[in-house]
């Protein structure tokens, strides 16, 4: 798969997650983000993005995973250090944070 076609694909399906987030299905809408994310596409601001949204609604575990991620490409990214010691905070594991 080409990267255009790797990011038309990641797009498609945060669409889809984003419209089952809208119509309240969040387990629907957690299931595409997960496979959005697969793709070789999928940008570190993408993934701060699904991370941090994830993170406002209680999923924190699944915001973990994607902080992760972006901190392991970069380990100087101070946006994702935040929001995973947000996420963490939330998720009620301070000393982690």
């Amino acid at each position: 798969m080409s990267q255009h076609e790797s990011r038309r694909q990641f797009l498609k399906q945060a669409a889809v997650a984003g419209a089952f987030a809208a119509a309240g299905r969040r387990t629907e809408s957690l299931d595409w983000y997960r496979r959005a994310t697969t793709q070789p596409s999928v940008s570190t601001n993408d993934l701060l993005n699904i991370g941090a949204g994830f993170s406002s609604i209680g999923h924190y575990q699944f915001a973990q995973d994607v902080l992760r991620r972006v901190i392991e490409q970069n380990q100087n990214d101070a946006e994702a250090h935040f929001r995973m010691g947000q996420a963490l905070d939330l998720d009620g594991k301070s000393k982690a944070a």
